[in-house]
């Protein structure tokens, strides 16, 4: 499905150009982009969401400036995913350079919520760190902390269908659009292409394509791009400062 000599035998209509089919293909899910300009049923299962060519053409070096504003993502896991952290920081060329860092649990102990702490409190001592965002299960205590304590300015980002939706289809655009540097982390490439499509009645969010697949990093990637493309958090509530 994204081999252009398969889109024009499947669109004979002359009237439909390959630049309105490569359009179609960059913005549409993947299960309408077969339906209506494939003609064939989806495929079954889950679709996984980025394309790995794609991917692999944006592993630039990231360049991040400490006086250029970040935002951070942070998607956390007790025990059975990973607990990922992602800095993303927009260029003058509107190039989204972005640094990851995962922890796991070891042993199936819990992942150690100091190292991760740790980490956020040193890359906002480093960085212009204007916004971290962060899902509040399994992190409320740590993010209580991170502001009390550190003033850090952490804001909750609720991973629902309405505000997961908006990040997935930001970080689908990105790629798409190959406006990522991300210096080829195999890791941060792992979890990305674990990366499936899951409608909701607000579009498409990010899924596993396996229930053992790791995407924490993929999600809070989508979290950071998000913020850091558009400003802000779309919601009907307004965005969720974490002061407590």
């Amino acid at each position: 499905m994204h081999d252009p000599k398969v889109w024009r035998k499947a669109t004979p209509q002359s009237w439909i150009t390959i630049s309105m089919l490569r359009d179609a293909h960059r913005t549409l899910p993947s299960w309408d982009f077969e339906r209506y300009h494939l003609n064939r049923f989806p495929a079954k299962g889950v679709n996984r969401a980025f394309s790995a060519v794609d991917w692999d053409a944006q592993a630039q070096p990231p360049v991040i400036d400490p006086k250029r504003p970040s935002v951070i993502g942070v998607d956390a896991s007790f025990r059975r995913d990973t607990t990922a952290i992602v800095l993303d920081q927009v260029d003058e060329q509107g190039f989204h350079n972005v640094r990851s860092w995962i922890f796991a649990s070891e042993d199936g102990e819990p992942i150690n919520r100091q190292a991760v702490m740790a980490t956020i409190v040193e890359l906002c001592r480093e960085n212009y760190v204007e916004r971290v965002v962060c899902d509040p299960n399994y992190f409320v205590l740590e993010m209580m902390q991170l502001v009390s304590e550190f003033g850090i300015p952490v804001e909750e980002y609720p991973q629902n269908n309405s505000r997961m939706a908006k990040a997935s289809d930001a970080l689908y655009k990105l790629i798409s659009e190959k406006r990522i540097h991300h210096g080829g982390e195999p890791r941060l490439r792992e979890q990305v292409l674990n990366a499936g499509m899951q409608p909701t009645p607000y579009g498409w969010r990010l899924t596993k394509i396996e229930d053992e697949k790791k995407i924490d990093t993929a999600v809070a990637l989508s979290m950071a791009a998000f913020i850091a493309e558009t400003g802000h958090i779309e919601d009907s509530a307004g965005p969720q400062i974490a002061v407590f």
